[in-house]
């Protein structure tokens, strides 16, 4: 019995939860000699390794008002993650919170560390960066009380994600090479599978989906070792990678799976991975049944439509009332959710509502305040995934103005899309469609506009980003 259960403190200390799982369930029967301490860190690996019902029966069981504030904490801490997992953000929070509360009174440096970083992770999804500064100096601060490799590698993923979701990429990328190195000093299986899922995103967010690809492979073959929490996840991802490429049957069949184990904050991500196959192959009704579909689920919890699961969907909804010619819904979609977008600094979701606002705005007969918006949106041609939708959505403004250069705007889109291996995109904004689009009288103020469009949106454009292409259109710039 003492020999498994150091067997079993070693695992957890590696991370290799689906391993304690497997062990505990050896000595279920025997446990009478487990510290109500070793029984809280059994329910956390129990959680990790898919066990949930298992890991809230010892977390029921030890969580009593007569149990030392550092058990109370840890349990806080795995009812939390459940109901988080569950799409209850503001509930986790609270749980969070409370851990928090507790880790203090327990004096213990490691667990105030970790309760202040699960707090931070789930207030970055939900909360304004500029409101969360003074609290990332707090957590800084814990987690160099702590002098823990496995809780320094955990913060640098949190900030790496707090990073990537305002577009910034290299500082992203620094924050998980850092955590990586600290993981590679001490392995810890569960945290090496979520540097990769995180990695993922930055890559998915830069468009280099075949790397994206191999990150989650990898981390899907840690399952057996961290154990399954994170497969709806994964399995999520790879569906939106699939979808890029577009493999429409195969991203389904996975977003299904994920839809499939019931209200989760997994479920809302792969419900609006549904919404969009359905908009890119031309299935609008199907489009709004699933996005009604996640209103329904997403409803009774406050915090999920900040949280990165629901945050982007809007931009769904935008689109398909803009495949539906819905121009004024669309452009009063779009403006709701660009207050939010902002407030929250979320860079990428400004660029891509900003783009599809001033589509909107186009498609309403209102060129000038399109243009307006197009210019104001002018970061979204710096952005991997958003160059392809800026360039589109100039090209509508120009066609809608009457100027026959929305030609290179819409070539220059579909170029960049080949570019970057994007088959979903262009099928999205119904790119099918566009050469129907019945262009507006072009007054001269319009054409004035057209032009002022035409000589700056080239000279926002990232030349570096594919020189091939852009050579041959260079002579296409401005008309002779």
């Amino acid at each position: 019995m003492a020999l498994a259960l150091e067997a079993i403190q070693a695992l957890f200390r590696a991370g290799r939860f689906a391993e304690v799982h497997a062990l505990y369930k050896a000595i279920a029967n025997d446990t009478k000699g487990v510290s109500p301490e070793h029984r809280v860190d059994l329910a956390y690996a129990l959680y990790y390794a898919g066990d949930t019902g298992g890991a809230l029966e010892i977390v029921q069981a030890e969580n009593s008002s007569k149990a030392p504030a550092a058990v109370r904490s840890k349990c806080e801490l795995v009812l939390g993650l459940t109901k988080r997992s569950h799409a209850e953000i503001d509930e986790a929070a609270r749980h969070f919170h409370s851990a928090l509360h507790l880790a203090k009174d327990s004096k213990d440096p490691r667990q105030i560390a970790w309760a202040s970083l699960h707090l931070f992770r789930i207030l970055a999804e939900t909360q304004p960066g500029e409101t969360l500064v003074g609290m990332l100096r707090d957590v800084r601060f814990c987690v160099t009380r702590a002098a823990d490799s496995h809780i320094s590698a955990y913060m640098h993923d949190s900030i790496a994600l707090m990073e990537a979701s305002a577009g910034r990429f290299e500082e992203a990328r620094r924050h998980l090479k850092t955590s990586l190195s600290l993981i590679e000093r001490e392995p810890h299986a569960a945290l090496e599978q979520l540097n990769l899922i995180s990695a993922f995103f930055v890559d998915f967010r830069e468009c280099r989906y075949a790397d994206a690809l191999s990150h989650l492979r990898a981390a899907r073959n840690l399952m057996p070792t961290a154990g399954i929490v994170q497969k709806p996840v994964i399995d999520c991802d790879e569906a939106h990678a699939l979808m890029m490429a577009g493999r429409f049957d195969g991203a389904a069949r996975l977003l299904q799976e994920v839809v499939q184990i019931g209200p989760s904050l997994f479920a809302l991500g792969a419900l609006d991975g549904l919404a969009r196959i359905h908009l890119a192959t031309n299935g609008l009704d199907e489009c709004e049944n699933v996005l009604a579909r996640f209103e329904l689920l997403a409803a009774p919890h406050a915090g999920v439509a900040t949280a990165f699961a629901g945050r982007s969907t809007p931009t769904v909804r935008v689109r398909l009332l803009l495949r539906k010619h819905l121009w004024q819904q669309a452009v009063d979609e779009a403006d709701s959710h660009l207050k939010s977008a902002q407030q929250f600094r979320d860079r990428l979701l400004v660029a891509h509502l900003g783009c599809l606002k001033a589509e909107a705005l186009a498609g309403a007969g209102l060129i000038y305040a399109g243009s307006k918006a197009i210019v104001a949106a002018d970061e979204a041609s710096l952005i991997p995934d958003q160059q392809g939708g800026y360039y589109r959505a100039a090209g509508f403004l120009l066609q809608k103005s009457g100027s026959d250069l929305y030609r290179i705007m819409f070539s220059r889109a579909q170029a960049i899309w080949d570019d970057q291996g994007n088959r979903c995109a262009p099928l999205e904004v119904g790119i099918h469609e566009q050469s129907r689009a019945a262009p507006l009288v072009a007054s001269s103020k319009f054409k004035e506009i057209s032009g002022v469009l035409a000589i700056s949106l080239p000279s926002v454009f990232n030349d570096a980003y594919s020189g091939n292409w852009l050579d041959e259109n260079s002579s296409k710039r401005s008309p002779s």
